[in-house]
């Protein structure tokens, strides 16, 4: 992949300064509705956070679905196609398996503990290294950044992760510039997210990387996304 020193902070209104990876207008709308939706791909397995894969698939599912003109779709993927548990009992379906899965051109990587046997786990590793050399964009929440640093994609860059699992990440490459107070650190082709909830913010950042901020904004609005925390 190539390195775009293209540092964002953590906050949906950067991306207006961002330059789009695919153009998404008017103009082109009739040529990309024809075309072969490209594939977002989020990546299962047993024990992955809940929200770090449904949280970003709400994002991603309504812009998809609602603007099918942009020229985008989203799947799920697992080792083998069926269902996997994730961390707190819930059952995620995929809708198809790693080896059945079309080229991605966006990787998004959630967290979980089920992450842990990953790092260790030399095919799984590289899997991820084939998926992001073939991708425009490699994405994380929580600690799937610690499976992209395992894999080495994330040497000398800054990135962040759950914050309780920072200098886990600084463990595994010393060159990471871990940013712990970033929502979501955007480093041109690879976007990493703090922990769980933070993938919804960085999913809203890629619709507008990949779409616009309108685009960004429409889908916000669909989900009612609008966070005021009772507590």
């Amino acid at each position: 992949m190539g390195h775009t020193r293209t540092l964002v902070a953590g906050k949906l209104r950067s991306a207006s300064r961002l330059p789009l990876v695919r153009a998404a207008g008017a103009q082109h709308a009739d040529a990309m509705s024809t075309a072969t939706p490209r594939t977002i791909g989020i990546v299962l397995f047993d024990d992955v956070e809940e929200l770090d894969a449904v949280g970003p698939y709400e994002v991603l599912a309504y812009w998809t679905r609602q603007f099918p003109e942009d020229g985008y779709a989203v799947t799920c993927l697992s080792r083998d196609g069926r269902p996997v548990t994730a961390a707190k009992g819930f059952v995620l379906g995929a809708h198809t398996s790693f080896a059945d899965a079309d080229r991605l051109d966006v990787l998004l990587h959630p967290g979980g503990s089920g992450t842990r046997p990953l790092l260790r786990d030399p095919d799984h590793l590289d899997l991820v290294r084939s998926w992001s050399a073939a991708a425009t964009l490699t994405t994380s929440v929580c600690t799937g950044s610690l499976v992209l640093a395992a894999a080495g994609l994330l040497k000398g860059r800054p990135a962040t992760t759950h914050h309780g699992c920072l200098d886990e990440l600084a463990a595994l490459d010393d060159s990471i510039d871990v940013r712990p107070r970033q929502r979501f650190v955007d480093d041109g082709d690879v976007i990493t997210s703090a922990g769980v909830s933070a993938g919804i913010d960085m999913a809203l950042h890629l619709v507008a990387r990949l779409a616009g901020p309108e685009r960004a904004r429409a889908t916000r609005h669909g989900i009612q996304y609008d966070p005021e925390p009772p507590v």
